[in-house]
């Protein structure tokens, strides 16, 4: 009884703290944030799910937890748009006429790899938490999934978004989001200010 009085007597100490860190990270995560003219839409692709993998995620635990766990193993399932590029090289071949020698053969294969060249190629990773059965099921289905795809020039790389999201309408959820957490996180530092001066103010009386 003792042990759990003591840990009700810390916990608003502990959410202050979560609250703090919440507060500093979301407001470090908004000027992350890129304006939406940074992306380029490349428009939407079909994913296909080819694989299951395991990814290394750092814990929330902190002290003794932490150093005894600092990672967990996630499972996710790995789309690509493969499917899309053979689709197209299979459409690319049907059009071109049947080669009457190896040399136009030859020739042929050069142009189809030219064309390949400029048929864009991404993938999308969907985590699907700690248990690899989950994430295998939809690599057993193969359901594919429709995203758009925005490119970041700066940077070379790009993310996907649900396709009927336009790169302002992404921008908007990320900044949101962050300052939904922002807010929550500050109403827990103000309760907390508000609980111990009220308490402090009782005791001086």
């Amino acid at each position: 009884m003792e042990k759990i009085k003591s840990i009700l007597r810390f916990l608003p100490v502990f959410i202050f703290i979560v609250a703090v860190i919440a507060l500093f990270n979301s407001y470090g995560d908004m000027q992350k944030v890129r304006p939406a003219d940074e992306y380029k839409d490349m428009g939407v692709y079909t994913f296909y799910p080819q694989r299951v993998m395991p990814l290394q995620k750092e814990t929330n635990f902190s002290g003794k937890m932490k150093r005894r766990n600092p990672t967990t193993t996630v499972y996710a399932v790995d789309y690509w748009t493969e499917e899309n590029r053979k689709n197209k090289l299979a459409a690319a071949a049907e059009k071109m006429p049947e080669p009457e020698n190896w040399r136009e053969k030859i020739e042929q294969g050069k142009r189809l790899r030219g064309k390949l060249r400029f048929v864009n190629e991404y993938n999308y990773i969907l985590e699907k938490g700690g248990i690899e059965s989950s994430a295998q099921q939809i690599v057993d289905e193969g359901k594919p999934v429709e995203r758009r795809v925005l490119y970041i020039p700066e940077e070379k790389s790009y993310i996907t978004v649900e396709k009927d999201m336009t790169a302002e309408d992404y921008v908007d959820e990320q900044i949101g989001y962050n300052k939904k957490v922002a807010m929550a996180a500050l109403t827990c530092i103000v309760a907390f200010a508000a609980y111990y001066a009220v308490k402090y103010f009782a005791k001086s009386k």
